[in-house]
């Protein structure tokens, strides 16, 4: 559960942190990629503050076989409470980044 929450989360936290109109498909592929380390340092650390500073206002998380999380304050409700009950050790092996236009996805 803890990897489909944290796909669903690293989707959505590439394509809402990057200001897209300014960036061409290479600076919107290394983007990602620095984001995406960020957060994973995050989560293994333990840093929810860190972490929530990773996403964007409007944020919406997917999870599995739930309804939508919408908004910044209800996710973070969402984590906090994930931060202080389990510690995490995330690895991530990105297979793929594609950016196209004003969408980008991390596979």
């Amino acid at each position: 559960m803890k990897k489909i929450i944290f796909l669903f989360l690293l989707i959505f936290v590439c394509m809402a942190c990057t200001d897209k109109s300014k960036l061409n498909k290479n600076s919107s592929v290394q983007a990602i990629e620095e984001i995406s380390k960020t957060v994973v340092n995050t989560w293994n650390e333990g840093n929810y503050e860190g972490f929530m500073a990773t996403l964007d206002e409007e944020i919406v998380l997917l999870p599995q076989n739930a309804p939508p999380v919408e908004g910044y304050s209800a996710v973070s409700e969402l984590y906090k409470n994930s931060f202080a009950t389990f510690n995490f050790e995330v690895n991530e092996t990105i297979k793929e980044i594609k950016a196209f236009g004003e969408w980008a996805y991390e596979f």
